[in-house]
């Protein structure tokens, strides 16, 4: 069963800097998941899902003294703490994602195919 809905005719290359800025957006949850929750053999623990309460992307959870995921607002690019007690946002300017990503690149010697400014 296909539960795909047409949502408009959108020529894919007008999408490119959205994608992009999404991309960088979301790197952090992603590293969330690489590096803090449980290892699994098939990788499966780097991946982030869609929560449809929150209409987010999570990671993984962390397990901590008070376990916790992190998630990305894909509209906003708000990322979010999600625990079993409050959500707190952060919200980031595309600038600063930029930045971070760059110090993200710089730190695990990531060189980018790309130049994006």
């Amino acid at each position: 069963m296909n539960n795909w809905q047409k949502v408009g005719d959108i020529a894919p290359k007008s999408l490119t800097e959205s994608r992009l800025q999404l991309h960088y957006a979301i790197q952090f949850a992603g590293a969330v998941g690489n590096f803090l929750t449980e290892p699994k053999a098939d990788t499966s623990h780097i991946s982030l899902t869609w929560n449809y309460d929150l209409n987010c992307f999570v990671s993984g959870t962390v397990a901590a003294e008070q376990p916790f995921q992190v998630a990305l607002e894909p509209v906003s690019l708000t990322s979010i703490i999600v625990h079993r007690y409050s959500l707190e946002q952060f919200d980031l300017k595309a600038e600063e994602v930029n930045e971070r990503f760059k110090d993200y690149c710089e730190y695990f010697q990531i060189v980018r195919e790309f130049n994006h400014s």
